[in-house]
């Protein structure tokens, strides 16, 4: 079972009713102010949130992917922001990209955005491939320098990025590992689920 604790902007004028029976008639009346804010064990904070996108199914794939990649002695202290843009790739030619604030050495707080015109299967596929990132920055493993936008730091190797191509870059290569090794377990895991959810109403 799932138990969702929910920390919640209420607009000063909400175009819903708030005397909700479940945590998941609070799913929808968030979901129509486009704005939601999850607990897992890290902060995962939702913005613009798609129509087309299966919210819970989301909030599942955020919890299963922190499970595998994030220490749980950091998972409480670590704040990850996503937020949906229609013109993602038109602005920035990416799908999707992840980012540090405020602190660049071993940060712990992040933001995380996605092209929203992609179907829900990609997007929680790629957020599998975000997630890996912030797995990558949190352990240390890639450093940004800051007044040499041009290179970073993998591991103990300083890698100058307008040497090679994207796909040469070594965190990249680990994170499209991981966004497709994680992406089918979190699939083989939601048939499981499905199929003992199944067998309880039998």
């Amino acid at each position: 079972s799932y138990f969702f604790n929910f920390l919640v902007d209420i607009p000063s004028k909400p175009r819903y009713n708030m005397s909700i029976d479940s945590e998941w008639s609070l799913f929808e009346a968030i979901l129509e102010n486009r704005f939601i804010r999850y607990r897992l064990v890290m902060d995962v904070v939702f913005t613009k949130m798609p129509k087309h996108i299966n919210l819970s199914k989301v909030l599942y794939a955020m919890e299963f992917y922190e499970s595998k990649l994030i220490r749980k002695g950091i998972q409480k202290n670590l704040n990850v922001q996503v937020k949906f843009d229609p013109n993602l790739r038109i602005k920035h030619g990416r799908y999707a990209q992840c980012y540090w604030v405020y602190e660049n050495r071993a940060p712990r707080d992040f933001i995380i955005e996605i092209d929203s015109g992609m179907s829900e299967s990609k997007i929680i596929k790629i957020l599998a491939h975000e997630m890996a990132h912030v797995k990558q920055y949190v352990n240390g493993d890639i450093y940004d320098y800051i007044k040499f936008p041009s290179k970073t730091r993998w591991k103990k190797t300083t890698i100058d990025k307008d040497s090679m191509d994207y796909w040469e870059y070594p965190w990249e290569i680990e994170a499209h590992g991981y966004e497709i090794c994680l992406y089918e377990m979190f699939k083989e895991h939601m048939r499981k689920l499905n199929i003992r959810k199944r067998g309880d109403k039998q």
